[in-house]
């Protein structure tokens, strides 16, 4: 009996420090993850990887060889209609996926645009987290030429104009001192 006690006692003992060792590596990756993606939010420069459709027109018209257009549209009928000239396809959620990378040098700029600007930055992001030179056309494919789904936009936007919703002014006491805190982390002083 005494045998069983002492077997019972040694495996509730591992068992809880077992747990307490998964509770401490469980947390350990988020910390980390959370540590490196405030390093890289705070590497993103105030223009956001944005290039603009004129400074984009400028490296085409000039013929630069330091960059390539991806369109990431996720429909590709829309690339078929009408895309930027010498852009190649990749849907959005597809750009990580390892015979798609294959395509997209990392020794230059890899300039991506949608239809808005909106599903672009996500996968900006993620190929900057990958160490690739990305950049977003800002307002998407609109600020380059008119497409099907500019009215669409232009529509959605008109419509929250005429609705008015209530917007907040000012910071509260929290939004100030974080503010704070990051101007003094920007300039060290």
């Amino acid at each position: 009996m005494k045998l069983v006690k002492t077997v019972f006692a040694v495996l509730v003992f591992i068992i809880t420090i077992s747990f307490a060792f998964i509770s401490i590596a469980g947390d350990n990756p988020k910390i980390a993850i959370a540590n490196a993606l405030a390093k890289f939010m705070s590497s993103i420069p105030d223009d956001g990887w944005l290039i603009s459709a004129e400074k984009l027109h400028e490296k085409i018209t000039r013929g630069d060889k330091d960059f390539i257009v991806v369109d990431v549209r996720p429909n590709v009928d829309d690339y078929e209609e009408g895309h930027i000239p010498g852009a190649i396809y990749m849907d959005w959620r597809d750009v990580t996926r390892e015979d798609m990378l294959e395509f997209l040098p990392k020794d230059k700029m890899v300039i991506l645009y949608c239809s808005t600007g909106h599903l672009e930055n996500q996968a900006l992001v993620a190929l900057r987290l990958l160490g690739y030179k990305a950049y977003a056309l800002r307002y998407g494919i609109m600020s380059w030429a008119e497409t099907r789904h500019t009215e669409q936009t232009i529509n959605a936007l008109n419509k929250a104009k005429i609705a008015g919703y209530p917007v907040g002014r000012g910071m509260g006491p929290k939004e100030k001192e974080k503010a704070k805190r990051r101007a003094i982390e920007k300039t060290g002083c």
